[in-house]
């Protein structure tokens, strides 16, 4: 399969084959047949491409026939126009800039508080709840320690003042003072005991209030860093779009320009050929009311038979006259 684009006045390129496509500007139509006048059968393949965006290069099927009359400046322009589009330097350079962008596209977020994070809502979460032991409270065996110290001091006073009462002898009434007196500092010990719990359960909040506030302090810090995070990323897809419209735009601009510069040149080489032809016709006409006899009718039916094959070849002087004529008129070089 071939791509061709169709020629001036709509008409497709003569020679092709079933299967070869046809851009124009309605569309790409694909050959599904020839007739036997040389016409095509096709049908519509793809409706949204046309000679307007057509990014490809064509192939070229013109007959010595069609392109005799084209002057050498025109049939380069054109042949270097149908070889098919070829970005402009804007137009690299708008790709390049492209690329660049969507290479600078932000990786996966990662966290750097992620594992201070989840430290701190363990221990929350696996914090143990609230109880009281008095065996292994540090606050209760120093006021124990203390009060067992005064009580000790104060049996000791309560029967040495007892003592005192009997001559400086011991007695059993001494001995139970005393340890009534070291009796009633134990019971001021255990009167303190509630207070010291509510002391206990007191450093227990605080505790779980300072894991909570350090939670909030990291959990901030990471709010941060992902909100940095998402800016850069919001820039990026915002300068992607920015770098692709750019980009489809002056590409745009391109192609169209190309495909203005290819209508022009297509219609110049055919308005080109139809001069020639009209010349050729012109020196036909004149040599055969002046030559007369088998010589002119014989050159008539060469120069005929050539435009049917190749025009301004052979040995017919006027056919050679007139392609010289035309070519010299249509070549801006001349």
């Amino acid at each position: 399969m071939s791509v061709y684009r169709v020629e001036s006045g709509g008409r497709a390129p003569a020679g092709l084959s079933a299967g070869d496509e046809v851009v124009t500007g309605g569309g790409t139509y694909r050959i599904t047949g020839v007739n036997a006048d040389g016409s095509y059968q096709s049908q519509l393949v793809n409706k949204n491409q046309t000679t307007r965006n057509y990014g490809g290069s064509y192939q070229t099927r013109n007959s010595p026939y069609t392109m005799s009359g084209v002057s050498d400046y025109t049939r380069s322009k054109l042949n270097g126009l149908e070889g098919g589009y070829t970005p402009s330097g804007s137009v690299q350079a708008a790709q390049a800039y492209l690329e660049q962008v969507k290479a600078s596209k932000p990786g996966a977020y990662q966290s750097r508080w992620d594992d201070e994070l989840t430290s701190l809502y363990d221990q929350i979460r696996n914090r143990k709840k609230f109880s009281y032991d008095m065996g292994t409270d540090p606050l209760y065996q120093q006021y124990r320690e203390q009060y067992q110290r005064l009580g000790r001091l104060a049996m000791q006073d309560t029967m040495g003042q007892a003592a005192a009462l009997t001559g400086g002898y011991g007695s059993t009434y001494g001995e139970q003072v005393g340890q009534q007196a070291y009796n009633a500092y134990l019971q001021n010990l255990n009167d303190i005991v509630p207070q010291l719990q509510q002391q206990a359960y007191q450093r227990y909040q605080d505790e779980g209030t300072d894991l909570y506030n350090q939670y909030s302090l990291v959990k901030g810090r990471e709010d941060t860093d992902y909100g940095r995070y998402r800016d850069t990323v919001s820039d990026y897809y915002s300068d992607l779009s920015d770098a692709r419209s750019a980009y489809n735009s002056e590409r745009s601009l391109d192609q169209s320009q190309w495909a203005t510069m290819l209508d022009y040149w297509a219609q110049k080489a055919n308005n080109e050929n139809a001069a020639y032809l009209q010349a050729l016709a012109a020196e036909q006409a004149a040599a055969k009311k002046s030559g007369g006899g088998g010589g002119g009718e014989a050159s008539a039916k060469t120069v005929t038979n050539s435009l049917g094959g190749q025009v301004g070849g052979g040995t017919n002087p006027l056919a050679t006259k007139a392609a010289e004529r035309a070519m010299n008129i249509n070549n801006p070089n001349k």
